[in-house]
C-alpha cells in the first residue's frame, strides 16, 4: 500500500473536551476545502473503530496502521490509553489529539481522508474515558472495538464499551498468556449485558494452519481416516519469554472439539505436555512441545497426525520467512506434498481481514472454551 499523505498530525494536546475535538476537526475541514490550488479532500467514514492500547508509545506508533485499514474499511478511529502522570507536570488528567490521513487516488482526483483522535487519560480520568470515547463516535455507524493489548488494567474500560460495540478484536498474542483473561473473554460471548461478537487476531494467524489441515480430509477416504488417529503433536518454536503460548492451545482446543475429543489425562514435563483424548476410534495421545531452537517471535512448527496403519499428516514451517508445507504420507505410496506462501502477518493486514467477515465466528467460540480447558488440564 502507498503510504498516506498525512496532512495533520499529533501536536499540542488540545484538552480531552469534545468541543475542541469537534471544532478543531470542523476548522480542519473547513480549510481544506478552501484551499483553491490544492486537491480536493473526501472525509470517508463508514464506521468507527475504538483502539485502547497500553501506553502512549504504542498509540504513537499506530497511526499507519490505521491508515491502511481506513483505505479498506473508511472509519473514524479513536485511540484511547492510560499513562502516569510526568513528574512535575501540570497537564490536564485527560488530554486528547487529532490526526487527519488522507491518499491520493490512482489517476488522480480528490484525496481521500480518515481521522484518528488520540485520548490519554491519567489514573484518575480513567473513569471518565468510556464516556469520552463513546461521545466522540460518529453516530448510526458499527462500532468496532481493537483491544491491541489485552491486559487486567483496561478490563472495566473494555467491559463498559463492549456495551455499545458491534465486534471486539483482541490480540492474544500481544500479552502474557492468561487463563483468567481468556476466561472473561469467553464470558464476553454470553455473559456481558450484550452479548458481543469477538475475534482474535491469534486465530487469523491460524487460518492458512486450519485451511492446510482440513484439505486433509476433503475427501471420503481421507476422512475415514478421522477414526484411525492414534497420535497428534503440535510443535512450536521457543520464544525469548518462556511460556507455552495461547495459540498453541487454541490450535489444539479448535482440533480436539471439532473432532469431538474428550480428554481423559495430562501430564506436564519440561518441553512437552502430553494429553491423552477419548476419540471415536479409541484413546489419542495429543502432545504439545517445545521445539529446541529459539526465535525473536516463536510461532508454530509442525502440526502432525500419525494413524495405527502408519499414514502420517503433517504441515510445517521450516523457518520465519517460508512457506507452510502440508505433506501426506500413506505405506506403499510416494509422499504427496503441497506448499502454500505465508499470508501477511502485518497487524494491518489481520485487522482488515477480520473486519471483512460477517457473523460470529462460532469455531472460535468453540476452540477457545476447548483451549481453556486444555490449559487448566496441564496446569502450566
Amino acid at each position: 500500500m502507498d503510504s498516506p499523505n498525512t496532512i495533520a498530525n499529533l501536536g499540542t494536546p488540545l484538552g480531552a473536551d469534545l468541543g475542541s475535538i469537534e471544532r478543531q476537526l470542523a476548522a480542519f475541514w473547513r480549510s481544506a476545502s478552501a484551499q483553491p490550488d490544492e486537491p480536493a479532500v473526501i472525509k470517508a467514514c463508514s464506521s468507527n473503530l475504538i483502539v485502547i492500547t497500553p501506553g502512549r508509545q504504542q498509540a504513537e506508533a499506530l497511526p499507519p496502521v490505521l491508515a491502511d485499514v481506513a483505505e479498506w474499511h473508511p472509519c473514524r478511529s479513536l485511540v484511547a490509553f492510560q499513562e502516569a502522570p510526568a513528574a512535575g507536570s501540570d497537564s490536564p488528567p485527560m488530554q486528547g489529539w487529532i490526526l487527519v490521513q488522507c491518499r491520493s487516488q490512482l489517476g488522480g482526483g480528490p484525496q481521500v481522508c480518515s481521522e484518528v483522535i488520540t485520548i490519554g487519560a491519567r489514573r484518575e480520568a480513567v473513569d471518565d474515558l468510556a464516556n469520552t470515547l463513546v461521545s466522540l463516535l460518529v453516530p448510526d455507524l458499527p462500532v468496532f472495538l481493537y483491544w491491541r493489548s489485552p491486559r487486567a488494567a483496561d478490563w472495566p474500560l473494555v467491559e463498559t464499551l463492549s456495551r455499545f460495540t458491534d465486534l471486539l478484536l483482541i490480540d492474544s498474542d500481544a500479552s502474557p498468556s492468561r487463563p483468567e483473561d481468556r476466561a472473561r473473554v469467553l464470558g464476553l460471548f454470553t455473559k456481558a449485558p450484550k452479548p458481543v461478537g469477538i475475534r482474535d487476531l491469534s486465530w487469523s494467524r491460524l487460518t492458512a494452519w486450519r485451511d492446510l489441515i482440513a484439505q486433509f480430509f476433503d475427501s471420503r477416504a481421507a476422512l475415514s481416516q478421522l477414526k484411525e488417529l492414534v497420535e497428534l503433536e503440535i510443535s512450536f518454536r521457543r520464544a525469548p519469554v518462556e511460556s507455552w503460548p495461547g495459540y498453541v492451545f487454541l490450535l489444539a482446543g479448535w482440533l480436539t472439539s471439532r473432532l469431538g475429543w474428550q480428554r481423559a489425562s495430562a501430564e506436564r514435563k519440561t518441553d512437552e505436555s502430553v494429553l491423552h483424548m477419548l476419540g471415536d476410534g479409541g484413546e489419542v495421545v495429543v502432545r504439545l512441545t517445545r521445539a529446541p531452537e529459539r526465535t525473536k517471535h516463536g510461532g508454530l512448527k509442525m502440526v502432525r497426525f500419525l494413524t495405527r496403519n502408519g499414514s502420517s499428516f503433517s504441515v510445517t514451517r521450516a523457518d520465519e520467512n517460508s512457506c507452510l508445507s502440508s505433506v501426506v504420507v500413506v505405506p506403499s505410496m510416494k509422499p504427496v506434498v503441497h506448499t502454500v506462501p505465508c499470508p501477511s502477518m502485518r497487524e494491518a493486514d489481520l485487522l482488515i481481514g477480520e473486519l471483512s467477515l460477517q457473523g460470529e465466528d462460532t469455531g472460535f467460540k468453540a476452540a477457545l472454551a476447548a483451549a481453556m480447558v486444555l490449559e487448566k488440564d496441564i496446569k502450566y
